[in-house]
């Protein structure tokens, strides 16, 4: 081989091994991308359910003071009938008082209902 051949041969060879590693590096580059997506949609949901959680407690502090009588934890049926807040269901050890099963996250208290000498949960979605 003349010296002219082994240096084409070589500059073949060193684009051949340039391509390789630039591909190498856009496969690691958008494998990271991948794992970094991932991890931001996980982070992403886990602050939305922490958010969803803490208003959710809030909610349920504010139907409470709506609904209580005097005294925390302490409500009357009159009450709750007459303001019927949305998404608040009131259950007793005999069943559903007031709404119906929840069908989402609920935040549930515990109440003396008065009118009814009666300990209570309110589950407030």
């Amino acid at each position: 081989m003349t010296k002219k051949t082994t240096e084409t041969m070589s500059k073949g060879t060193l684009e051949i091994d340039m391509i390789i590693a630039f591909i190498l590096i856009l496969f690691t580059f958008y494998i990271c991308a991948n794992i970094e997506s991932q991890t931001g949609d996980s982070l992403r949901n886990s602050i939305t359910l922490q958010s969803e959680t803490a208003l959710k407690i809030a909610r349920s502090y504010e139907v409470l003071s709506q609904l209580s009588d005097k005294r925390d934890n302490e409500i009357t049926m009159l009450r709750l009938n007459m303001l019927k807040p949305h998404d608040v269901s009131l259950r007793t050890y005999t069943g559903y008082i007031y709404g119906g099963e929840p069908h989402s996250f609920c935040v549930e208290r515990a109440v003396y209902i008065k009118d009814l000498n009666e300990v209570g949960i309110l589950e407030v979605c």
